[in-house]
């Protein structure tokens, strides 16, 4: 189980940084707004193109809802939120399988 669990955990982190990094690259072209990166950003989600590819679009409309602005921090706590119930699952899993997304 505790492999298990190292497993998701590393797959979460790598998620959430490359979630965060290819987003935030997004935010910083000046002629998007926040409305227009949040919805180009599910559209690649619902179609699993880069840089949404493996997240799953209900998780990425979530997310969004939590997000009002450019801002790095306000991107982190939105995904990170969003993440915090594959970790809470994983961690209440009692075996690799019901850890597993």
């Amino acid at each position: 189980m505790m492999n298990s669990f190292k497993s998701l955990s590393k797959k979460m982190i790598f998620l959430y940084f490359f979630v965060a990094t290819q987003i935030t690259a997004w935010s910083q072209v000046s002629d998007l707004t926040i409305e227009k990166i949040k919805i180009e950003a599910q559209l690649q989600a619902e179609r699993g193109k880069y840089p949404m590819p493996g997240i799953d679009p209900p998780d990425a409309a979530q997310a969004f809802s939590l997000i009002q602005t450019r801002d790095r921090d306000e991107w982190a706590n939105g995904w990170s939120l969003v993440a915090q119930k594959y970790l809470d699952q994983a961690r209440n899993s009692s075996s690799p399988a019901s850890a597993s997304l």
